[in-house]
């Protein structure tokens, strides 16, 4: 690093005194930091490449799980479907059961309204154990919809958490890398004059060897 701040000072006695193999030692030296740093940038690169698979995936997780709660929305509705027909049954049978009191008031002989009064017993008593039957099965969807609901409704926002940190990895990974490509983008630019400079002092080195021993071999 000496060899390079002799180089940099423009000082023509400095730069004339480096030798050759000094010369292309740091010409070496330059080249494996220039290396090291274009390793480092496609490091960076594959890093952020896997970022933005990560948060691709997460983002398909949470279509899933979007679908999967309009699908719970879909039962609720049929659930409120179901209990509206509940409703409109206990209002049939209410009906029944004053049907049934008014006809022990009837014009109808004992017998006839006997019969009728059973027929309507035996209608009401099918339709009220149709009717908890059915209040049961909806009692247990609404369960375990409500748990189904839960638990998506928690996925669904640990996935959006999860992709909002991973957004934020990703743009500071950006930021880092396109001030970090910028510095290094000067750096390298900075190295390659540094390179071309050196290659010149080489030849021009070379140049001054070649008149000295010219010189030398002319006759006195």
């Amino acid at each position: 690093m000496e060899v390079l701040e002799q180089i940099l000072t423009g000082d023509e006695e400095s730069v004339f005194s480096v030798s050759s193999a000094e010369l292309e030692a740091t010409v070496n030296l330059l080249s494996n930091e220039v290396e090291a740093e274009r390793s480092r940038l496609q490091t960076n690169q594959a890093d952020l490449l896997s970022l933005e698979a990560d948060t691709a995936q997460r983002s398909s997780e949470r279509e899933l799980y979007a679908s999967q709660m309009v699908t719970a929305v879909g039962l609720i509705q049929r659930l409120v479907e179901e209990a509206e027909t509940k409703e409109q049954l206990d209002l049939v049978s209410q009906e029944l059961r004053q049907s049934s009191k008014m006809s022990d008031t009837g014009r109808r002989s004992e017998t006839s309204s006997a019969d009728i009064l059973q027929k309507l017993d035996a209608d009401t008593e099918t339709a009220i154990t149709s009717l908890k039957e059915k209040e049961r099965q909806l009692s247990e969807q609404k369960a375990k919809l409500l748990v189904l609901m839960e638990l998506a409704q928690n996925a669904l926002t640990e996935i959006q958490l999860k992709e909002q940190r991973a957004q934020e990895e990703l743009c500071e990974a950006l930021r880092a890398s396109s001030a970090q490509g910028s510095s290094r983008c000067q750096q390298q630019s900075q190295a390659d004059a540094l390179l071309d400079s050196c290659i010149k002092e080489l030849g021009l080195l070379q140049l001054l060897s070649k008149k000295e021993e010219t010189g030398l071999q002319c006759p006195k």
